[in-house]
Protein backbone atom coordinates (compact mmCIF):
# COMPACT_ATOMS: atom_id res chain seq x y z
CA UNK A 1 0.00 0.00 0.00
CA UNK A 2 3.02 2.17 0.91
CA UNK A 3 4.23 2.16 -2.69
CA UNK A 4 1.68 3.58 -4.26
CA UNK A 5 1.52 6.74 -2.54
CA UNK A 6 4.35 8.00 -4.81
CA UNK A 7 3.19 9.25 -7.18
CA UNK A 8 2.02 12.03 -4.22
CA UNK A 9 2.17 15.72 -5.49
CA UNK A 10 4.87 17.65 -4.13
CA UNK A 11 4.43 20.70 -5.80
CA UNK A 12 1.10 21.60 -4.25
CA UNK A 13 2.78 22.49 -0.76
CA UNK A 14 5.82 24.61 -2.42
CA UNK A 15 3.95 28.03 -2.10
CA UNK A 16 1.80 27.08 1.50
CA UNK A 17 5.16 26.92 2.94
CA UNK A 18 6.63 29.56 5.46
CA UNK A 19 10.02 31.55 5.11
CA UNK A 20 12.92 29.30 6.34
CA UNK A 21 16.56 30.53 7.29
CA UNK A 22 19.13 29.39 4.95
CA UNK A 23 20.76 25.93 4.73
CA UNK A 24 23.98 26.78 7.32
CA UNK A 25 26.17 26.46 4.30
CA UNK A 26 25.46 22.78 3.17
CA UNK A 27 27.52 22.18 0.41
CA UNK A 28 27.71 18.08 0.42
CA UNK A 29 26.05 15.22 2.23
CA UNK A 30 26.92 12.07 3.29
CA UNK A 31 24.70 9.51 2.93
CA UNK A 32 24.71 6.56 5.29
CA UNK A 33 23.31 2.81 3.77
CA UNK A 34 22.53 0.49 6.00
CA UNK A 35 25.18 -2.46 5.73
CA UNK A 36 27.23 -0.54 3.22
CA UNK A 37 29.99 2.27 3.49
CA UNK A 38 28.55 5.76 3.46
CA UNK A 39 29.04 7.64 0.16
CA UNK A 40 29.39 11.60 -0.46
CA UNK A 41 27.41 13.86 -2.91
CA UNK A 42 28.88 17.09 -3.29
CA UNK A 43 25.72 19.46 -3.73
CA UNK A 44 28.13 22.41 -4.48
CA UNK A 45 28.61 20.99 -7.78
CA UNK A 46 24.52 20.66 -8.79
CA UNK A 47 23.67 24.05 -8.41
CA UNK A 48 19.79 24.19 -9.38
CA UNK A 49 19.55 20.26 -9.25
CA UNK A 50 18.37 17.61 -7.62
CA UNK A 51 19.38 13.87 -6.47
CA UNK A 52 16.67 11.37 -6.39
CA UNK A 53 16.99 8.86 -3.24
CA UNK A 54 15.72 5.40 -2.98
CA UNK A 55 16.02 1.89 -3.93
CA UNK A 56 14.70 2.15 -7.33
CA UNK A 57 16.86 1.39 -10.48
CA UNK A 58 16.74 4.97 -12.38
CA UNK A 59 17.59 6.69 -8.76
CA UNK A 60 21.10 8.56 -8.89
CA UNK A 61 21.83 7.07 -4.70
CA UNK A 62 20.52 4.02 -4.69
CA UNK A 63 19.78 2.71 -0.95
CA UNK A 64 19.42 -1.44 -1.22
CA UNK A 65 17.42 -1.53 1.58
CA UNK A 66 13.73 -2.91 1.54
CA UNK A 67 12.76 -0.52 4.39
CA UNK A 68 13.52 2.32 1.69
CA UNK A 69 10.88 2.81 -1.39
CA UNK A 70 11.47 2.84 -4.61
CA UNK A 71 11.59 6.04 -5.21
CA UNK A 72 12.15 7.44 -0.93
CA UNK A 73 12.81 11.27 -1.46
CA UNK A 74 15.26 13.82 -3.34
CA UNK A 75 17.24 17.06 -2.38
CA UNK A 76 16.40 20.22 -3.91
CA UNK A 77 18.27 23.26 -4.80
CA UNK A 78 15.35 25.88 -3.47
CA UNK A 79 16.52 29.69 -4.19
CA UNK A 80 17.86 29.84 -0.33
CA UNK A 81 19.30 26.89 0.46
CA UNK A 82 18.74 22.65 -0.24
CA UNK A 83 16.06 21.16 0.86
CA UNK A 84 15.00 17.32 1.19
CA UNK A 85 11.32 16.37 0.24
CA UNK A 86 9.61 12.88 1.19
CA UNK A 87 7.75 11.38 -1.80
CA UNK A 88 5.24 9.36 0.21
CA UNK A 89 7.27 6.96 1.49
CA UNK A 90 6.05 3.15 3.00
CA UNK A 91 8.16 4.30 6.19
CA UNK A 92 8.76 7.73 6.17
CA UNK A 93 11.20 10.29 6.71
CA UNK A 94 12.00 11.62 10.15
CA UNK A 95 14.14 14.91 10.73
CA UNK A 96 16.69 14.04 13.82
CA UNK A 97 17.52 16.93 16.41
CA UNK A 98 18.59 16.43 19.73
CA UNK A 99 17.91 13.06 19.75
CA UNK A 100 14.09 13.49 19.16
CA UNK A 101 12.98 11.09 16.28
CA UNK A 102 10.43 14.14 14.27
CA UNK A 103 8.41 12.86 11.31
CA UNK A 104 8.51 14.65 7.93
CA UNK A 105 5.09 15.61 6.31
CA UNK A 106 5.57 13.78 2.91
CA UNK A 107 5.57 16.66 0.42
CA UNK A 108 6.72 19.31 2.70
CA UNK A 109 10.32 20.36 2.18
CA UNK A 110 12.54 20.14 5.20
CA UNK A 111 15.39 22.56 5.17
CA UNK A 112 18.64 20.96 5.28
CA UNK A 113 20.88 22.06 8.70
CA UNK A 114 24.34 21.07 9.45
CA UNK A 115 24.10 19.44 12.72
CA UNK A 116 20.96 17.83 11.79
CA UNK A 117 19.98 14.38 10.25
CA UNK A 118 17.37 12.95 7.92
CA UNK A 119 16.73 9.27 8.57
CA UNK A 120 14.97 6.94 5.97
CA UNK A 121 13.01 4.72 7.03
CA UNK A 122 15.26 2.37 10.22
CA UNK A 123 19.02 2.86 9.81
CA UNK A 124 19.69 4.90 6.93
CA UNK A 125 20.38 8.54 6.97
CA UNK A 126 21.53 11.59 5.02
CA UNK A 127 24.24 13.77 7.25
CA UNK A 128 24.20 17.54 6.00
CA UNK A 129 28.26 18.65 5.67
CA UNK A 130 29.38 22.29 5.68
CA UNK A 131 32.39 20.98 3.64
CA UNK A 132 33.54 17.96 1.20
CA UNK A 133 35.78 15.65 3.80
CA UNK A 134 39.81 16.18 2.59
CA UNK A 135 40.03 12.42 2.33
CA UNK A 136 37.21 11.26 0.34
CA UNK A 137 37.24 10.61 -3.08
CA UNK A 138 33.64 10.80 -4.73
CA UNK A 139 33.89 7.75 -7.17
CA UNK A 140 30.87 9.34 -9.11
CA UNK A 141 32.62 12.65 -10.12
CA UNK A 142 30.56 13.80 -13.50
CA UNK A 143 32.26 14.36 -16.59
CA UNK A 144 31.00 18.18 -18.58
CA UNK A 145 28.95 15.64 -20.48
CA UNK A 146 27.55 13.66 -17.63
CA UNK A 147 26.18 16.53 -16.32
CA UNK A 148 24.60 18.50 -19.00
CA UNK A 149 23.00 15.68 -20.06
CA UNK A 150 21.58 14.81 -16.26
CA UNK A 151 20.72 18.15 -15.97
CA UNK A 152 19.27 18.25 -18.87
CA UNK A 153 16.21 15.34 -17.95
CA UNK A 154 16.23 17.06 -14.68
CA UNK A 155 14.99 20.55 -16.48
CA UNK A 156 12.59 18.45 -18.48
CA UNK A 157 11.27 15.39 -16.45
CA UNK A 158 7.95 17.84 -14.92
CA UNK A 159 7.28 18.81 -18.71
CA UNK A 160 4.06 17.00 -20.27
CA UNK A 161 5.64 17.13 -23.61
CA UNK A 162 7.08 14.14 -25.65
CA UNK A 163 10.58 13.22 -25.96
CA UNK A 164 13.48 11.90 -28.49
CA UNK A 165 16.09 10.33 -27.15
CA UNK A 166 19.03 10.37 -29.56
CA UNK A 167 22.58 8.01 -29.24
CA UNK A 168 23.95 4.83 -30.13
CA UNK A 169 23.36 1.18 -28.71
CA UNK A 170 24.09 0.80 -25.45
CA UNK A 171 24.32 4.04 -24.76
CA UNK A 172 21.56 4.43 -21.50
CA UNK A 173 18.39 5.45 -23.92
CA UNK A 174 16.63 3.43 -21.64
CA UNK A 175 17.94 4.36 -18.51
CA UNK A 176 17.63 8.13 -19.79
CA UNK A 177 13.56 6.92 -20.42
CA UNK A 178 13.32 5.89 -17.29
CA UNK A 179 15.20 8.23 -15.20
CA UNK A 180 12.46 10.77 -16.95
CA UNK A 181 9.55 8.52 -15.78
CA UNK A 182 10.83 8.37 -12.03
CA UNK A 183 11.82 12.31 -11.77
CA UNK A 184 8.25 13.20 -13.51
CA UNK A 185 5.75 10.35 -12.93
CA UNK A 186 6.90 8.48 -9.92
CA UNK A 187 4.97 5.83 -8.92
CA UNK A 188 2.97 5.63 -12.38
CA UNK A 189 2.74 3.34 -14.60
CA UNK A 190 5.92 2.83 -16.94
CA UNK A 191 5.93 0.75 -20.13
CA UNK A 192 7.91 -0.17 -23.08
CA UNK A 193 7.48 -0.79 -26.62
CA UNK A 194 10.17 -2.23 -28.41
CA UNK A 195 8.96 -1.29 -31.88
CA UNK A 196 11.03 -3.63 -33.99
CA UNK A 197 8.52 -6.59 -32.31
CA UNK A 198 5.13 -4.97 -33.01
CA UNK A 199 2.88 -6.85 -35.19
CA UNK A 200 2.95 -5.98 -38.85
CA UNK A 201 -0.81 -7.15 -39.23
CA UNK A 202 -3.82 -4.18 -38.47
CA UNK A 203 -5.71 -6.15 -36.10
CA UNK A 204 -2.72 -7.27 -33.99
CA UNK A 205 -1.11 -3.80 -34.17
CA UNK A 206 -3.81 -2.21 -33.09
CA UNK A 207 -4.68 -4.77 -30.20
CA UNK A 208 -0.97 -4.62 -29.16
CA UNK A 209 -1.16 -0.42 -29.10
CA UNK A 210 -4.73 0.21 -28.11
CA UNK A 211 -6.27 -3.19 -27.28
CA UNK A 212 -9.26 -5.00 -27.51
CA UNK A 213 -12.52 -6.23 -25.89
CA UNK A 214 -13.33 -9.64 -25.22
CA UNK A 215 -14.92 -11.47 -28.80
CA UNK A 216 -13.16 -8.57 -31.05
CA UNK A 217 -11.68 -11.04 -33.04
CA UNK A 218 -10.31 -14.74 -33.18
CA UNK A 219 -8.90 -15.49 -30.21
CA UNK A 220 -9.73 -12.35 -28.27
CA UNK A 221 -11.14 -14.22 -25.18
CA UNK A 222 -10.67 -11.80 -22.62
CA UNK A 223 -10.49 -8.27 -22.57
CA UNK A 224 -7.22 -6.46 -23.10
CA UNK A 225 -5.12 -3.07 -22.73
CA UNK A 226 -2.98 -2.11 -25.33
CA UNK A 227 0.67 -0.20 -24.41
CA UNK A 228 -1.11 3.30 -24.64
CA UNK A 229 -4.14 2.57 -22.25
CA UNK A 230 -2.04 0.68 -19.95
CA UNK A 231 0.36 3.92 -19.32
CA UNK A 232 -2.94 5.52 -19.17
CA UNK A 233 -1.55 8.50 -16.26
CA UNK A 234 2.18 7.66 -16.82
CA UNK A 235 5.03 7.23 -19.64
CA UNK A 236 4.86 5.34 -22.63
CA UNK A 237 8.61 4.46 -24.29
CA UNK A 238 8.83 3.65 -27.96
CA UNK A 239 12.28 1.99 -28.28
CA UNK A 240 14.15 1.40 -31.52
CA UNK A 241 10.94 3.76 -33.13
CA UNK A 242 13.74 3.65 -36.44
CA UNK A 243 12.35 0.43 -36.85
CA UNK A 244 8.09 0.43 -37.19
CA UNK A 245 7.30 -1.01 -40.06
CA UNK A 246 5.01 1.12 -42.68
CA UNK A 247 1.93 0.09 -41.27
CA UNK A 248 3.50 0.87 -37.82
CA UNK A 249 4.27 4.22 -38.65
CA UNK A 250 0.98 5.53 -40.48
CA UNK A 251 -0.60 3.93 -37.17
CA UNK A 252 1.69 5.56 -34.50
CA UNK A 253 0.86 8.83 -36.32
CA UNK A 254 -2.90 9.06 -36.00
CA UNK A 255 -2.78 7.64 -32.65
CA UNK A 256 -0.26 10.99 -31.91
CA UNK A 257 -2.61 13.16 -33.96
CA UNK A 258 -5.71 11.88 -32.29
CA UNK A 259 -5.08 13.67 -28.97
CA UNK A 260 -5.37 10.61 -26.87
CA UNK A 261 -8.54 9.88 -28.13
CA UNK A 262 -8.58 6.04 -28.48
CA UNK A 263 -10.79 3.27 -29.24
CA UNK A 264 -10.15 -0.37 -28.60
CA UNK A 265 -11.11 -3.08 -31.37
CA UNK A 266 -14.49 -4.35 -30.72
CA UNK A 267 -16.12 -1.38 -28.34
CA UNK A 268 -17.69 1.63 -29.38
CA UNK A 269 -16.91 4.02 -26.81
CA UNK A 270 -13.95 6.29 -27.20
CA UNK A 271 -11.09 5.47 -24.62
CA UNK A 272 -9.47 8.87 -23.43
CA UNK A 273 -8.24 10.73 -22.78
CA UNK A 274 -5.18 9.16 -21.33
CA UNK A 275 -2.84 11.85 -20.57
CA UNK A 276 0.75 9.41 -21.51
CA UNK A 277 3.67 11.13 -21.83
CA UNK A 278 5.39 9.42 -25.02
CA UNK A 279 9.27 9.34 -25.12
CA UNK A 280 10.91 7.67 -27.93
CA UNK A 281 14.15 6.33 -28.82
CA UNK A 282 16.29 5.91 -32.11
CA UNK A 283 20.35 4.78 -32.40
CA UNK A 284 19.85 6.66 -35.88
CA UNK A 285 19.31 10.42 -36.59
CA UNK A 286 15.73 10.81 -38.11
CA UNK A 287 16.74 11.83 -41.22
CA UNK A 288 18.80 8.39 -41.74
CA UNK A 289 15.83 6.43 -41.13
CA UNK A 290 12.92 4.97 -43.16
CA UNK A 291 10.65 6.77 -40.72
CA UNK A 292 7.86 9.23 -43.14
CA UNK A 293 8.64 12.91 -42.60
CA UNK A 294 5.64 13.76 -41.19
CA UNK A 295 5.74 10.83 -38.12
CA UNK A 296 9.80 12.41 -37.99
CA UNK A 297 8.39 16.31 -37.53
CA UNK A 298 5.72 14.72 -34.57
CA UNK A 299 8.35 12.29 -32.79
CA UNK A 300 10.73 15.29 -32.55
CA UNK A 301 8.16 17.79 -31.49
CA UNK A 302 9.03 18.06 -27.87
CA UNK A 303 12.10 18.17 -26.36
CA UNK A 304 15.26 16.63 -27.98
CA UNK A 305 18.07 14.84 -26.12
CA UNK A 306 20.97 13.80 -27.26
CA UNK A 307 22.30 10.54 -25.31
CA UNK A 308 26.32 11.04 -24.78
CA UNK A 309 28.48 8.20 -25.76
CA UNK A 310 30.98 6.49 -23.18
CA UNK A 311 34.04 8.31 -24.90
CA UNK A 312 32.80 11.62 -23.80
CA UNK A 313 32.59 10.88 -20.38
CA UNK A 314 34.99 8.53 -19.52
CA UNK A 315 35.48 10.30 -15.94
CA UNK A 316 32.09 8.35 -15.55
CA UNK A 317 33.39 5.08 -15.51
CA UNK A 318 34.81 4.30 -12.22
CA UNK A 319 31.43 5.51 -10.73
CA UNK A 320 29.41 3.29 -13.02
CA UNK A 321 31.75 0.20 -12.13
CA UNK A 322 31.00 0.59 -9.03
CA UNK A 323 27.49 1.05 -9.30
CA UNK A 324 28.03 -2.22 -11.29
CA UNK A 325 29.90 -3.93 -8.65
CA UNK A 326 27.42 -3.13 -6.30
CA UNK A 327 24.69 -4.45 -8.44
CA UNK A 328 26.58 -7.43 -8.91
CA UNK A 329 27.43 -8.78 -5.70
CA UNK A 330 25.44 -10.45 -3.04
CA UNK A 331 28.33 -11.68 -0.86
CA UNK A 332 30.60 -8.98 -0.64
CA UNK A 333 32.13 -6.89 -3.32
CA UNK A 334 34.87 -7.79 -5.79
CA UNK A 335 37.02 -4.72 -6.14
CA UNK A 336 39.52 -3.65 -9.42
CA UNK A 337 42.85 -3.41 -8.82
CA UNK A 338 44.16 0.45 -9.98
CA UNK A 339 45.75 -0.34 -13.21
CA UNK A 340 42.55 -2.08 -14.04
CA UNK A 341 40.07 0.58 -13.81
CA UNK A 342 42.65 2.57 -15.63
CA UNK A 343 42.35 0.31 -18.55
CA UNK A 344 38.40 0.30 -18.23
CA UNK A 345 38.26 3.84 -18.53
CA UNK A 346 40.75 4.09 -21.42
CA UNK A 347 38.93 0.90 -23.30
CA UNK A 348 37.15 1.16 -26.64
CA UNK A 349 33.30 0.16 -25.47
CA UNK A 350 32.09 -0.13 -28.97
CA UNK A 351 29.11 -1.60 -26.98
CA UNK A 352 28.69 1.61 -24.88
CA UNK A 353 27.52 1.45 -21.26
CA UNK A 354 26.00 -1.94 -21.66
CA UNK A 355 29.00 -3.27 -22.92
CA UNK A 356 30.63 -2.22 -19.83
CA UNK A 357 28.19 -3.59 -17.27
CA UNK A 358 28.69 -7.20 -19.09
CA UNK A 359 32.09 -6.84 -18.84
CA UNK A 360 32.06 -5.73 -15.67
CA UNK A 361 29.93 -8.25 -14.21
CA UNK A 362 31.93 -11.19 -15.96
CA UNK A 363 34.78 -10.25 -14.51
CA UNK A 364 33.41 -9.74 -11.19
CA UNK A 365 32.09 -13.37 -11.66
CA UNK A 366 35.30 -15.19 -12.20
CA UNK A 367 36.97 -13.35 -9.79
CA UNK A 368 34.61 -14.82 -7.24
CA UNK A 369 34.13 -18.42 -8.91
CA UNK A 370 38.83 -18.21 -8.42
CA UNK A 371 37.99 -17.10 -5.16
CA UNK A 372 39.55 -13.85 -5.41
CA UNK A 373 38.40 -10.24 -4.43
CA UNK A 374 40.69 -8.29 -6.91
CA UNK A 375 40.66 -7.89 -10.37
CA UNK A 376 43.58 -7.01 -11.66
CA UNK A 377 44.74 -5.32 -15.22
CA UNK A 378 45.72 -8.99 -16.83
CA UNK A 379 41.85 -9.93 -16.43
CA UNK A 380 40.77 -6.94 -17.95
CA UNK A 381 43.32 -7.38 -20.88
CA UNK A 382 42.04 -10.81 -21.47
CA UNK A 383 38.64 -9.69 -21.66
CA UNK A 384 39.32 -6.85 -24.13
CA UNK A 385 41.25 -9.44 -26.23
CA UNK A 386 38.22 -11.27 -26.16
CA UNK A 387 35.75 -8.27 -27.42
CA UNK A 388 38.44 -8.03 -29.91
CA UNK A 389 38.28 -11.83 -31.56
CA UNK A 390 34.30 -11.44 -31.09
CA UNK A 391 33.65 -8.34 -33.36
CA UNK A 392 36.68 -8.04 -34.97
CA UNK A 393 38.39 -4.74 -36.60
CA UNK A 394 35.85 -1.87 -36.43
CA UNK A 395 36.12 0.46 -39.09
CA UNK A 396 35.17 4.09 -37.45
CA UNK A 397 35.37 4.91 -34.01
CA UNK A 398 33.15 7.90 -33.56
CA UNK A 399 35.72 10.12 -32.48
CA UNK A 400 37.64 8.13 -29.79
CA UNK A 401 41.23 8.13 -30.27
CA UNK A 402 40.90 4.94 -28.48
CA UNK A 403 38.13 3.09 -30.19
CA UNK A 404 40.31 0.92 -32.54
CA UNK A 405 43.38 0.62 -30.35
CA UNK A 406 44.15 -3.06 -28.87
CA UNK A 407 43.74 -4.27 -25.62
CA UNK A 408 48.31 -4.38 -25.95
CA UNK A 409 47.91 -1.30 -27.22
CA UNK A 410 46.12 0.80 -24.47
CA UNK A 411 48.80 0.29 -21.63
CA UNK A 412 50.93 2.93 -23.97
CA UNK A 413 49.66 6.69 -23.39
CA UNK A 414 46.90 7.52 -26.81
CA UNK A 415 48.42 8.95 -29.85
CA UNK A 416 47.06 12.29 -30.81
CA UNK A 417 44.56 12.73 -33.56
CA UNK A 418 46.54 13.32 -37.02
CA UNK A 419 46.66 16.96 -37.84
CA UNK A 420 46.81 18.64 -41.59
CA UNK A 421 50.23 20.37 -41.44
CA UNK A 422 51.31 16.05 -40.00
CA UNK A 423 54.77 14.83 -42.65
CA UNK A 424 53.62 11.40 -42.44
CA UNK A 425 53.85 8.57 -44.93
CA UNK A 426 50.54 8.03 -46.45
CA UNK A 427 50.52 3.88 -45.47
CA UNK A 428 51.12 5.10 -42.25
CA UNK A 429 47.35 6.91 -42.01
CA UNK A 430 45.38 4.36 -40.63
CA UNK A 431 41.81 5.70 -41.94
CA UNK A 432 40.27 4.10 -38.36
CA UNK A 433 42.44 6.91 -36.80
CA UNK A 434 41.15 9.56 -38.42
CA UNK A 435 39.07 11.86 -35.91
CA UNK A 436 36.10 14.53 -36.80
CA UNK A 437 38.12 16.88 -36.23
CA UNK A 438 40.33 15.36 -39.65
CA UNK A 439 37.52 15.35 -41.30
CA UNK A 440 36.18 18.91 -40.90
CA UNK A 441 40.02 20.49 -41.01
CA UNK A 442 40.41 18.76 -44.51
CA UNK A 443 37.17 20.02 -45.72
CA UNK A 444 37.95 23.59 -44.37
CA UNK A 445 41.30 23.32 -46.35
CA UNK A 446 39.85 22.40 -49.41
CA UNK A 447 36.60 24.83 -49.37
CA UNK A 448 34.33 21.70 -49.54
CA UNK A 449 35.77 19.99 -51.81
CA UNK A 450 35.49 15.83 -50.81
CA UNK A 451 37.91 14.31 -53.31
CA UNK A 452 40.56 17.01 -52.48
CA UNK A 453 39.93 16.76 -48.85
CA UNK A 454 40.22 12.47 -49.22
CA UNK A 455 43.54 13.08 -50.50
CA UNK A 456 44.75 15.60 -47.89
CA UNK A 457 44.56 13.14 -45.74
CA UNK A 458 45.27 9.67 -48.25
CA UNK A 459 42.49 8.06 -47.90
CA UNK A 460 40.20 6.62 -50.68
CA UNK A 461 36.87 8.97 -51.31
CA UNK A 462 34.41 6.26 -50.20
CA UNK A 463 36.48 5.92 -46.88
CA UNK A 464 36.16 9.51 -46.31
CA UNK A 465 32.27 9.85 -47.08
CA UNK A 466 32.06 6.99 -44.94
CA UNK A 467 33.85 8.73 -42.02
CA UNK A 468 31.59 11.94 -42.74
CA UNK A 469 28.65 9.77 -42.38
CA UNK A 470 29.70 8.16 -39.32
CA UNK A 471 30.55 11.27 -37.45
CA UNK A 472 27.40 13.00 -38.45
CA UNK A 473 29.30 15.76 -40.87
CA UNK A 474 27.06 17.21 -43.19
CA UNK A 475 27.92 16.63 -47.17
CA UNK A 476 28.78 19.78 -48.63
CA UNK A 477 26.21 22.10 -50.73
CA UNK A 478 26.68 21.75 -54.24
CA UNK A 479 27.26 25.30 -55.75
Amino acid sequence: MGERRQGHDVTAHRDRQPPRAPAAGVVAVRVHRHGEEPVVWSLARRARSTLLIGRGEGVECRIADHSVSRIHGFLRDDDDGWVYVDVGSANGSYLMEQGQRLPLRAGVPQPLMVGTDIHLARDNRIEPLSALPPSTVNARTRSTAGLEFEGHLQAMAPSRLPVFLLGPSGAGKTWAARALHELGRPGRPWIVVNCARLPHDPVQLQSALIGHVRGAFTGAERDHDGAFVAARGGTLFLDEVESLSPTGQGFLLDLLEEGGQLRKLGEKAVVGPLDVRIVSASKLELRRTALRNDLCHRLAAGEIVRVPRLAERREDIPGLVDDFLRAASADGIVQFSPAALRLLTRAPWRGEVRELEGSVRLLADRARRADRSLVDVDDVERRLRDLEAAHGVVDGSGGDDDADRTAHDLRRPPTRPLRLDDTIAPQDRNPRRLTRDDIVAALSATGGNIEQAARRLSVARNTFTKKMDDFGVPRPSRG
